[in-house]
């Protein structure tokens, strides 16, 4: 046999050499596809909970207190909610290539290039820099979110990190609700009183958007998703509902639990969802509609009516101040500055004297809050868009039409409760915050994950 030079000898691996090698990049490519994103998904959502967790309470000094509202910096000016939208944006655009597929799908860039558009006519228009930049910062928790649901994908395990986000979200409304406590004992709020705090609210509008997705995702199949159900419902009944006494909120609630029902009444495999009746989910929706049904008697006061206000501000000439403020707002705008400026708008940054004595970057009717922005054309065809189209393509999906794909009525069966009570929210509340964006980019990014992909990566 021949002798190995020296040369040879100092080039020559043994192999248990190579499989550490092998084995070394096995460890750095699991951190950087399965750790990593972990830790990107809980650093983003301590980013966007810090300013809610800092100003939890301050609504029970009433608008002086909210007006006290802190920010909380990182460095350099940077606030911690802004580098949590920079960090989920970049990091999904980094790691996630279903993400940079998301953002360079026409009608997201048709989105950016009317941002772009808009932002630019508001600088033209005189509009102050810093509301121009507050817009453009609700916005990109847009993009945020549509980030986020990307992190969530790429953890491995995307229906454990999302029932998670949601009890971290249940938490922050249980600590809202107790700083916010105005008097010495819990009766007396629930009977007296009522819970109003933006931190609540907020939150509440975040948990009613992951609470259907979750139950649209998981399928509420295993006892801990079920428990987890049971701990955020009980949770935000008791904080939003009983001693929050919101309208709004209280419906939304109703309105999520009764359309995720109707998704769990069909059979689903590890890619769609069928047209095919499932007995266990018929008992699962059930149970949700039992839910249901305790949320319309607690609004119209049949039950816990000595608890909590929130029949009575439904019922009394307070339940209807809520609508008649609102009206009186648009009414007030419209005496001082008329129909015209709604027919070209004023691009972002643009706003109005509120009745409440502050600049206010939207109205609570929603709509009008896009004729402000954008003028009368883009907000007709966002209006059809919204509350026409979506609508009757939910309605073909749940009755089975042939003319959507298995995976395309997966999607609208899985996002249209999260979607309509954002819309909800939007028409009668504003729908015009950060909250609001987030929500509305995890619906977006959930839509076209699920249409192109199905269910596949929430089979596991």
């Amino acid at each position: 046999m021949p002798l190995s030079t020296p040369s040879q000898k100092r080039t020559m691996v043994r192999p248990d050499q190579g499989q550490a090698a092998v084995d070394s990049r096995s460890v750095v490519m699991f951190v950087i596809n399965r750790l990593l994103p972990v830790f990107l998904v809980y650093l983003v959502i301590a980013l966007y909970f810090s300013e809610t967790l800092v100003n939890a309470g301050l609504g029970k000094g009433g608008l002086a207190g909210v007006a006290e509202r802190s920010r909380v910096v990182i460095a350099f000016g940077i606030r911690a909610m802004e580098l949590g939208m920079v960090v989920a944006i970049g990091s999904a655009f980094v790691l996630c290539r279903d993400y940079r597929q998301l953002l360079f799908r026409p009608a997201i860039l048709a989105v950016l290039a009317f941002l772009a558009l808009y932002t630019v006519y508001g600088i033209l228009h005189g509009n102050e820099l810093g509301f121009i930049r507050k817009e453009l910062h609700i916005w990109g928790w847009f993009f945020g979110g549509m980030g986020l649901f990307s992190l969530l994908l790429k953890t491995g395990q995307p229906k454990l990190h999302l029932i998670l986000f949601l009890l971290i979200a249940s938490g922050v409304l249980y600590y809202a609700a107790i700083e916010t406590q105005t008097a010495k004992s819990w009766r007396f709020v629930l009977e007296q009183s009522r819970l109003w705090d933006p931190s609540i609210f907020r939150t509440s509008n975040l948990i009613i958007t992951l609470l259907g997705l979750t139950i649209g995702l998981c399928a509420l199949r295993t006892p801990f998703q079920i428990a987890a159900l049971a701990v955020v419902v009980s949770n935000y009944f008791y904080c939003t509902v009983l001693m929050g006494a919101n309208r709004g909120l209280t419906i939304v609630l109703g309105l999520c639990l009764a359309l995720a029902s109707l998704g769990l009444l069909f059979q689903r495999n590890d890619k769609e969802i069928t047209t095919t009746l499932n007995p266990k989910g018929v008992t699962l929706a059930a149970v949700l509609g039992v839910l249901v049904l305790l949320v319309g008697l607690t609004l119209s006061g049949w039950v816990f009516a000595d608890s909590t206000a929130l029949s009575s501000r439904l019922w009394s000439s307070q339940g209807m101040g809520g609508l008649e403020d609102r009206v009186n707002e648009l009414s007030i705008y419209l005496r001082e500055e008329g129909w015209l400026p709604f027919l070209w708008g004023g691009g972002l940054g643009a706003t109005f004297d509120s009745q409440h004595g502050y600049r206010a970057v939207f109205f609570h009717l929603g709509v009008f809050t896009y004729l402000l922005k954008f003028g009368v054309l883009p907000t007709l065809l966002l209006v059809l868009f919204l509350y026409v189209y979506v609508p009757l393509r939910y309605l073909r999906a749940l009755l089975g039409a042939s003319s959507l794909s298995p995976f395309q009525r997966t999607a609208m069966l899985i996002i249209f409760p999260s979607f309509l009570c954002w819309l909800a929210s939007m028409t009668v509340s504003g729908g015009y915050s950060e909250v609001h964006a987030l929500n509305m980019g995890l619906v977006v990014a959930a839509y076209f994950h699920l249409s192109r992909n199905g269910l596949q990566e929430f089979a596991r």
